[in-house]
């Protein structure tokens, strides 16, 4: 929902065009200030870096999506312009996967929905770099915080992080396979986290540069907290919003890639006939477009996925794009479509329920991550393939998603393989 002009501005924005900075991520290395927020999808040529909080948004519980968009729309309009030319200010951020709060310590700084109007923003579209300041706030964090202190919930003790193991896992899948042959349950998407080894983990900034140069068709971001750093590389666009176009990837199904080219090319081609992982796509598409068919007047829909490659895995996708019958924000299609069953499962109480109580709390790990601006339009990602970075430690998370035909120790191998991605760019060499 798009809320009226507010007629009170606290803050004014200036926006200038600027010689494109030679690395976005440097923007972020380079500052200390925090919040910081880096996105970056080479293919496209998109990128945005964010610096400091001149407003902060933070709210949790079942309607968080519509809150935080009536509250971004809100701020941003709030926000006066120095000048009509190029974008205006943008909100930045990022949602957990669960409605509520992380109870872990180390997702303190990674609530249900942390967004912020940075102070100063870069940002790459259509082959022109702007620079855009914020300057004369008054209000600060709606939360009373700011975005530089303790954060505006109970943090649980060190106890409370928890780490699923690795031994419980085929448990974990037989109690899904149970419920999938009862009928009661068409899919679960189980995921798992795997502590590095402290003292020998990479900074942030490095795992974000080596993430970006190696996979150019992901959304590679960075959101630097206070003392954690949550960084990664996903394949998966949840929501795009361009005037009344909106934008989707339906990604689900995976064969792992091999090093020998021949075996390889096997991989990808029998992932493209594969009825086990052609049905878990397919739940994925049918989902998504249910959800749109709701708010859009049509809806563009390939009836055969594509294969496409990343270099830890091979995944079925695919595009889904139509037009919105009414206006909604990027926030908002965002939180319609979240969680696909590309990351809990069908039915999706059922499937939140097992994940929950399989000892899973995955922060903002399959939350998502993106951007928006004043009228509504932007872009979330999903947080596939990411590492949460506290100190000299650091974890990675991974998952798999479970239909009838799962064997579980090829959904482990494949977690196996996804974790294995992101560690071998944490950890030093």
């Amino acid at each position: 929902m798009i809320v009226e002009q507010t007629e009170t501005t606290y803050a004014v924005c200036l926006t200038r065009k600027v010689a494109e900075p030679s690395d976005f991520v440097e923007l972020i290395a380079d500052s200390t200030t925090r919040p910081a927020f880096y996105w970056e999808h080479p293919e496209s040529g998109e990128a945005v870096a964010g610096l400091g909080a001149a407003v902060e948004i933070r709210c949790s519980g079942p309607h968080r999506f519509a809150e935080a968009s009536r509250r971004a729309v809100d701020e941003l309009r709030k926000v006066g312009r120095g000048g009509v030319e190029g974008p205006g200010p943008l909100v930045l951020g990022g949602f957990g996967f669960s409605d509520e709060d992380a109870s872990g310590r180390q997702w303190r700084e990674f609530p249900s929905v942390r967004l912020f109007i940075p102070e100063l923003t870069w940002i790459r579209t259509g082959g022109q770099c702007w620079e855009i300041s914020v300057s004369g706030t008054a209000g600060g964090s709606l939360n009373g915080d700011n975005g530089r202190g303790t954060p505006p919930y109970e943090l649980a003790s060190e106890s409370g992080e928890r780490q699923v193991p690795a031994s419980n896992w085929e448990s974990r899948v037989e109690e899904a396979l149970r419920l999938l042959h009862d009928g009661s349950l068409r899919k679960v998407v189980l995921a798992r986290s795997k502590h590095l080894d402290p003292g020998a983990v990479v900074c942030a900034a490095d795992a974000a540069r080596v993430l970006r140069d190696s996979r150019p068709q992901c959304f590679t971001y960075w959101v630097r907290g206070g003392e954690t750093e949550f960084v990664g590389s996903t394949p998966e666009l949840l929501a795009r919003v361009d005037g009344s176009a909106v934008q989707t990837v339906a990604l689900a199904g995976s064969a792992p890639r091999d090093p020998d080219h021949r075996r390889d090319r096997e991989n990808a081609a029998r992932l493209q006939g594969c009825e086990k992982n052609r049905s878990e796509h397919d739940i994925v598409v049918q989902e998504v477009k249910g959800k749109l068919t709701d708010v859009c007047g049509s809806l563009d829909c390939p009836e055969t996925p594509e294969v496409k490659a990343f270099p830890e895995a091979y995944h079925l996708a695919t595009p889904i794009s139509g037009r919105l019958a009414r206006r909604l924000t990027a926030i908002e299609v965002a939180g319609l479509l979240h969680p696909t069953s590309a990351v809990c499962g069908i039915p999706s109480s059922l499937a939140a329920s097992l994940i929950a109580k399989g000892g899973e709390e995955r922060g903002w790990y399959s939350g998502l991550v993106g951007w928006m601006r004043a009228d509504g339009d932007g872009s979330f990602a999903v947080a596939l393939r990411s590492g949460l970075l506290d100190g000299e430690a650091a974890t990675v998370w991974a998952g798999a998603g479970i239909v009838e035909a799962s064997d579980p120790r090829a959904e482990a191998e494949e977690i196996e393989s996804k974790m294995g991605a992101l560690a071998s760019v944490l950890e030093r060499r």
